[in-house]
């Protein structure tokens, strides 16, 4: 494994855990960090999950344009980003939504 992969799949699990785990750290923020509403915390955590799975996106993409990852790789991992990705963002969604009513 390479250092380009590595830092594709770090970036692409912490956007996972952010994304599932987004309701748990809106009231941990809360409650240790800043006294705020939570559900400032869970939009700010839904965002930068959102960031999180674009970016994998963008730099697996310039990964390949630099010739660190190969093409079968690249496609692997737009699959499995779009699947694991969209069904953990709309999870995400769905919660922030039915915070926000």
């Amino acid at each position: 494994m390479t250092k380009a992969d590595a830092s594709i799949l770090v970036m692409f699990g912490v956007a996972i855990i952010t994304g599932f785990c987004a309701q748990s750290i809106a009231y941990f923020l809360d409650d240790y960090i800043f006294k705020s509403y939570p559900i400032y915390y869970l939009t700010g955590t839904t965002i930068i999950s959102l960031l999180l799975y674009l970016s994998s996106f963008v730099f697996t993409y310039i990964q390949f344009k630099k010739q660190r990852i190969e093409k079968d790789r690249m496609e692997a991992y737009f699959v499995i980003f779009g699947i694991i990705g969209l069904l953990t963002y709309s999870w995400s969604f769905i919660v922030l939504a039915m915070w926000w009513g």
